[in-house]
């Protein structure tokens, strides 16, 4: 999520992207120390494919990732992009383990992926 806030490194975090992932370490992965954003290592879009093999926990993660892009207020094509990458490896992985993504009718969401 912070490769995402700072487009790969090409950006400076600001105070609202701080801010989600805090509140992420928090409430959602339930982190009760308090968290170094700094110390966050890096973790680039094969990463995501080895740490993550369950398809569904790779959806969530890129979720997380696709919030991060707006979190600050701006449409960032870098970030975006970046996103992109993280949902490809997350894809390739699908992909390689036999499940890969299908279209199917548009859901109650208006998905239309499985």
């Amino acid at each position: 999520m912070r490769q995402v806030a700072e487009a790969g490194g090409a950006e400076l975090l600001r105070p609202a992207d701080r801010a989600a992932l805090e509140a992420a370490y928090r409430y959602v992965f339930k982190g009760s120390a308090p968290l170094d954003v700094e110390g966050l290592p890096p973790s680039p879009p094969a990463e995501l494919r080895a740490r993550l093999p369950d398809p569904s926990l790779a959806d969530h993660a890129v979720r997380f990732l696709a919030v991060m892009t707006l979190v600050d207020g701006r449409i960032d094509e870098a970030k975006i992009s970046l996103v992109l990458r993280y949902a490809e490896a997350s894809t390739s992985a699908r992909t390689i383990s036999g499940s890969s993504p299908r279209p199917r009718e548009a859901d109650s969401t208006g998905s239309r992926w499985t």
